[in-house]
């Protein structure tokens, strides 16, 4: 029907074609506009609030604490869309609370930014810092060093002196052992001249040729020849020893007489070399018990020294990693600079997102006039429906 109402005259007639295809884009655009129409525009109010119970939620402990913190949010989304001369009372006093809270929030993130901005300032003082700390470590390790190679140093004295205390003691001791030697020997030869005696005093009285008085003539006979007793009146003593007492006569007394006064002269002559040696021998003693401590005085030397050796040691161990570290700090110095550079450049982002996100939507919502806000795209008021321009809408102030 609607080609046959067309004009036939070939000047005035469309071509079916072209008028289908020029009607297909108004259908869209009426289209398209419908859709605008139906499409549900945000609420303004619900957004800025959003993004101010958003930022509360976000507080950190030290700017309000949890449990304030979470309730001040619950709070704080119907407080503030409620315009501002209808609140009442207590959602005027949360609007404050929210106030207070976000001032605190921007002083501490500007604080942050000001503490970071410091470091970012002072990025090559650290660096010199470092510099010197590596410096004071190198020094305390060749300090160490030194410290160590003398402890080495006496400990290697130590050891000597030892060396020679063991080497004193060795000396007092073989001195003292011939010491007693000799006079272990004297003893026992006091010993066999004192039985010869009392073998002579059991011959004044029994006949040699008896069990007693062939064991006393022994006696007197081993420790005469060894002694060097004269040999003649010894061989007469065995002879006048062998009569019966009541038989021998005035020369058989000489005998007995001159054999006992040679060895009652070799024991004195044995007392006098005892007497005489004992102070010698308690000298050598003495000797040896000083040269014993000396050596243990010695021995704890080495100990100490070796133990203040490894001290030192350790010290230099501690040190050199204490080095080790300053020269890795130092290395890390360009990877730390950057840390801090980024974090400064965070934490202004983080004040600026906030001031323009949280704090400018609290700016216009403790205001919030009667009837809310406005959409942004509502701005006709004295515009061209047609297409011509609309006058802006005036901001809320804050």
């Amino acid at each position: 029907l609607f080609l046959r109402q067309l004009p036939r005259s070939p000047s005035a007639a469309p071509c079916p074609r072209t008028a289908l295809a020029a009607m297909a884009p108004m259908k869209r655009a009426m289209k398209a506009s419908g859709e605008v129409k139906r499409a549900k525009k945000a609420d303004p109010v619900a957004e800025h609030c959003a993004a101010v119970v958003s930022a509360i939620g976000e507080l950190p402990e030290k700017v309000v604490p949890e449990t304030a913190r979470d309730m001040l949010a619950s709070l704080a989304e119907s407080s503030l869309q409620t315009p501002a001369g209808q609140r009442h009372q207590y959602q005027a006093q949360v609007a404050d609370m929210v106030a207070q809270a976000l001032q605190d929030f921007d002083r501490y993130l500007s604080a942050a930014v000001g503490e970071d901005r410091a470091k970012v300032d002072n990025v090559y003082g650290d660096r010199e810092a470092r510099r010197e700390a590596l410096a004071k470590a190198e020094g305390r390790v060749k300090d160490l060093e030194e410290a160590r190679a003398q402890k080495e140093e006496a400990v290697k004295a130590c050891m000597e002196a030892r060396r020679t205390k063991q080497r004193e003691l060795s000396e007092a001791i073989e001195a003292q052992a011939a010491a007693d030697s000799t006079v272990e020997g004297t003893l026992k030869d006091l010993e066999k001249v004192k039985a010869a005696l009392q073998g002579l005093e059991l011959l004044k009285g029994e006949s040699a040729d008896s069990k007693a008085g062939k064991h006393a003539l022994k006696q007197v006979l081993d420790a005469g020849k060894p002694f060097k007793v004269d040999g003649s009146l010894l061989e007469s003593l065995g002879t006048v020893t062998k009569k019966e007492p009541a038989a021998r006569g005035g020369f058989d007394a000489i005998v007995m007489q001159n054999t006992e006064e040679a060895f009652t002269k070799l024991l004195g002559e044995f007392n006098a070399v005892l007497a005489t040696s004992e102070a010698p021998r308690a000298d050598r003693a003495a000797a040896t018990a000083a040269a014993q401590e000396a050596l243990a005085t010695a021995d704890a030397a080495v100990q100490d020294a070796k133990q203040a050796r490894d001290e030192a040691g350790q010290e230099l161990k501690a040190g050199e990693a204490a080095m080790t570290s300053a020269q890795q700090f130092l290395s890390d110095w360009l990877l730390d600079c950057k840390v801090v550079m980024d974090a400064y450049d965070e934490r202004v982002r983080e004040l600026d997102g906030f001031r323009k996100d949280a704090a400018a939507s609290f700016a216009v919502l403790k205001d919030l006039p009667e009837g809310g806000l406005k959409h942004p795209e509502e701005d006709t008021a004295g515009g061209n429906v047609e297409g011509g321009e609309a006058a802006p809408t005036e901001a809320p102030s804050a």
